[in-house]
């Protein structure tokens, strides 16, 4: 039987006694660490505080007790058991995801309008660099064909073929559309693609229209201009550009001040990630006549340190 149980010095302790043929004696002590914060003598009067209650007078049943709890005692003060410490969880290191290059294929392809024969029928001409991903690519086909401008009742086309359907029966003479796109850059998590269109509904010309997206791989969405520059840059990237623009209309002859006056510069949220730096790309009319087309500006991104994020060189 267990006659005492109790915490000493830094350690749990079990004292037995049990009858044997009409005498004692068998006993048992049992040591945990805990924390160390008894001696070894205030050990000693708390084991023998706790004996005494159980063995008043001093006789050798106490004092075997008393010799062995103290030996244990000494014994346990010496052993330098280690304190146990949590072992450390591994700190996992998260891995960047690493995007494959997409693989494209060019489509080309022109067509007339139905049962309409020779040289002089309506058309729809397209140049496509077609990529192998079920999600970015219906993306791409109806950012393009949005650019298309048929009439003010049209709804919004999300393919080709709908832009088709819908222009076939309204055209007249030569009218035709040109849809182009192509991909400018691949990046891990980033996709840069161009899109043209030039859509001729009589009159003196077409009415051509560029649009860039710039396209994050990992969540499919568009990037604007203020997703890809540092918080309170923009007015400094716009000052780059608008120092490239003066330099333009120099060597346009543009620099006079009443032409200035009818074609202020303007920013614009048509920009594209390029290879080299940052496009920025007006429509026709935009900043200039029509006789200038779509005028373009290159900030090198040896100029963009602290105003592009960084994931974006």
């Amino acid at each position: 039987m267990i006659l005492l149980q109790g915490r000493v010095a830094g350690y749990t302790w079990e004292i037995g006694y049990f009858p044997k043929q009409g005498k004692y004696l068998q006993f048992g002590c049992e040591y945990r660490l805990l924390p160390d914060w008894l001696d070894i003598d205030n050990r000693r009067k708390i084991v023998n505080l706790h004996i005494s209650r159980f063995f008043p007078k001093k006789d050798l049943t106490r004092d075997y007790f008393v010799g062995a709890i103290g030996a244990l005692a000494q014994l346990a003060d010496s052993l330098k058991i280690p304190e146990e410490k949590p072992t450390p969880k591994p700190v996992s290191v998260a891995t960047p995801m690493t995007y494959a290059p997409l693989v494209i294929h060019d489509e080309t392809w022109k067509k007339n309008k139905p049962q309409c024969k020779g040289n002089e029928c309506p058309y729809i001409e397209v140049e496509l660099q077609q990529i192998a991903d079920a999600t970015l690519k219906p993306l791409i086909e109806k950012e393009l064909v949005g650019l298309v401008y048929v009439d003010d009742k049209q709804p919004k086309f999300n393919t080709i073929a709908q832009l088709s359907q819908y222009f076939w029966p309204k055209t007249e003479g030569q009218w035709n559309i040109y849809l182009q796109s192509k991909i400018l850059r691949q990046k891990q998590h980033l996709l840069v693609v161009e899109l043209n269109s030039d859509t001729y509904l009589g009159g003196a010309h077409g009415s051509p229209v560029t649009k860039y997206l710039n396209i994050n791989r990992q969540n499919q969405q568009l990037l604007t201009l203020k997703d890809v520059l540092v918080t309170g840059q923009e007015q400094v990237f716009w000052a780059l550009v608008k120092k490239l623009h003066q330099q333009w209309l120099k060597q346009n002859d543009l620099a006079d001040p009443d032409l200035m006056a009818a074609w202020p510069f303007v920013t614009t949220d048509n920009i594209a990630l390029g290879e080299q730096g940052i496009i920025v790309k007006y429509q026709a009319y935009a900043i200039a006549a029509y006789a200038f087309g779509q005028p373009e500006f290159v900030v090198p991104y040896s100029q963009l340190q602290g105003i592009l994020k960084p994931e974006f060189f």
